[in-house]
């Protein structure tokens, strides 16, 4: 497992755009660290942090759920509402725990619950299957 947060920053000099990542540190830190050291002219906010065992995992979910409103491959920024990626990034917050409900049982009582597919990487079709699945956006 790898726990941390991943967040959702805003920044008044990206109207329009947020960026979604991953840290295991305090995420004020973070966002702090990123204003300082790229040469962007406003600091970052964080509109929403979620902490999780599994930052790397949630990361992949969400950045997979919004790969149709992402700027560019090597960069973690989105065009889209910060509301909106919330949204999902909260979907994708109860789909993880869920998954990991559903392992603990499997492991400890062995009650035949099928487990959701728990993965660092998820193939895009996958993420919107499951969105369409949980009646996700």
């Amino acid at each position: 497992m790898n726990p941390g947060y991943v967040y959702i920053l805003t920044n008044p000099s990206m109207p329009g755009l947020v960026k979604v990542g991953r840290t295991s540190r305090d995420v004020d830190l973070r966002a702090e660290e990123l204003w300082r050291h790229t040469g962007v002219p406003t600091p970052f906010d964080v509109y929403a942090k979620e902490k999780t065992c599994d930052c790397i995992q949630l990361e992949a979910f969400i950045h997979g759920d919004l790969r149709k409103h992402r700027l560019s491959k090597s960069r973690e920024f989105f065009r889209i509402e910060p509301e909106e990626a919330q949204n999902k990034l909260r979907f994708w917050v109860e789909y993880q725990a869920s998954d990991a409900v559903g392992e603990f049982l499997d492991q400890n009582f062995s009650v035949g619950i099928m487990p959701l597919p728990c993965r660092h990487s998820v193939p895009g079709e996958a993420i919107d299957r499951i969105a369409d699945d949980r009646g996700a956006d």
